[in-house]
């Protein structure tokens, strides 16, 4: 009986010390199926010279998004016939409103365009510099070049006859071509009906400037692109006081209206730098 009793206790003790041993050992948890991995989006780039890391972030940046302007659906029709248009002619006629309240004549001359190539004629001789007269001026939109000519050997032009003078390309003050116009019409522009301009059929364009005064383009229906530029402000009683009036007389268009010599400079002429 004795023999029994040691062999109970010996068990009980047994199972007692397995039990404290599991306790004691410490448990694993597997956080793979919780946590996923993050990722690191940064970038780490060197640093010149000292071997330094540094977090460079990226961020995304807008892409632009351009918005076509929306025209009322007469000017949008002459705008697309005026994109065909990069050969063409016209005399030019500028008049404004002076300090004292006259309408004065400002300039006017011939012009030939075709693409970047300006040519512009004026009816009589202007003064260059000291006794240097000329009469026609070529001009590079692109390149920004421009050069003084006297076409005609007269007496005024005696001494630059076959000379060709470089000039500061600010220097030969041109008023907006027809081409300048359309291009830059405010899409807000209402159509206030159809007119003969020049024995031409018009459609008369309005739009509102920033300086409150109001621009009325006489556009030709043909060749989409303006006859005349009217700006005027109204009075107190709505009368239309005229400020500049830009006219293009016997505008042509098309291919083989300017020819490549009519737009560069002889070759027979000195370049005078």
């Amino acid at each position: 009986m004795r023999t029994i009793n040691l062999f109970i206790l010996g068990l009980l003790l047994a199972v007692l010390m397995i039990t404290a041993c599991m306790s004691s050992t410490p448990t694993v948890k597997d956080e793979s199926s919780t946590n996923p991995p993050t990722t690191d989006t940064t970038k780490e780039t060197p640093s010149a010279g000292n071997g330094v890391t540094g977090a460079v972030v990226v961020e995304d940046k807008p892409i632009p998004i351009f918005i076509e302007p929306i025209y009322h659906p007469l000017i949008k029709g002459l705008l697309d016939k005026s994109k065909a248009i990069h050969n063409y002619k016209y005399t030019f006629k500028s008049v404004s409103l002076n300090k004292n309240g006259i309408l004065v004549e400002d300039d006017s001359y011939d012009a030939l365009i075709k693409y970047n190539k300006v040519k512009i004629v004026h009816p009589d001789q202007l003064p260059l510099r000291d006794d240097i007269f000329y009469d026609v001026a070529y001009l590079n939109t692109d390149t920004k070049e421009a050069w003084a000519v006297c076409s005609v050997p007269n007496v005024m032009c005696r001494g630059e006859w076959k000379k060709a003078y470089k000039i500061d390309y600010n220097y030969e003050k041109w008023g907006p071509t027809p081409l300048d116009l359309i291009e830059n019409l405010d899409p807000r522009a209402t159509v206030r009906g159809q007119r003969l301009f020049e024995n031409r059929q018009t459609t008369v364009v309005e739009s509102k400037n920033a300086d409150g005064t109001i621009q009325r383009l006489y556009i030709d229906n043909y060749y989409g692109l303006p006859l005349r530029q009217f700006i005027f402000k109204l009075s107190d009683d709505n009368e239309e006081i005229t400020q500049v009036e830009h006219i293009f007389y016997r505008l042509a268009a098309g291919s083989g209206t300017v020819k490549n010599s009519e737009v560069n400079i002889p070759e027979d002429f000195e370049l005078v730098k």
